[in-house]
């Protein structure tokens, strides 16, 4: 059961009125180009990626904008979990990944990603402790 009260600690955090507002407007943008748009955040957002005390305390919010713009975004990226994590929202079609924190490998792994974008997808190529991450994810 999950109990999402537990993300309101010191180290989350929310994102603001005005980082929506530019989210909303960055996004619009891409829509009008019939741009794909990749979401950069060190805290996550979208909960079966994360535990709850690692959530945005907003989180909803963000999922909100992103949801009007789902045909514009391709994927989220975050971190401050520590640990590797991916799903697909099903309703919306956006990939979430949550990768590992390099800081966590023992030497002399290299924990690191490569990804490539094409017009169909995102090729992940995952090295060290993200080695698992390899593959292809359609958009």
């Amino acid at each position: 059961m999950l109990n999402l009260d537990q993300r309101f600690v010191a180290f989350n955090g929310a994102v603001g009125k005005a980082q929506l507002q530019w989210l909303t407007s960055e996004l619009e943008s891409c829509q009008a180009q019939g741009l794909q748009a990749i979401i950069l955040s060190h805290a996550p957002f979208y909960p079966p990626v994360a535990p709850e005390i690692c959530l945005l305390w907003n989180y909803d919010d963000v999922l909100n904008v992103l949801a009007k713009f789902k045909s514009n975004v391709a994927a989220t990226l975050c971190g401050h979990t520590h640990n590797s994590a991916y799903a697909m929202d099903e309703e919306s079609g956006i990939h979430h990944f949550v990768f590992k924190a390099a800081l966590e490998s023992v030497p002399p792994i290299k924990t690191f990603n490569i990804f490539t974008l094409f017009e169909n997808g995102i090729e992940v190529e995952g090295f060290g402790d993200e080695a698992i991450r390899t593959g292809f994810y359609e958009i």
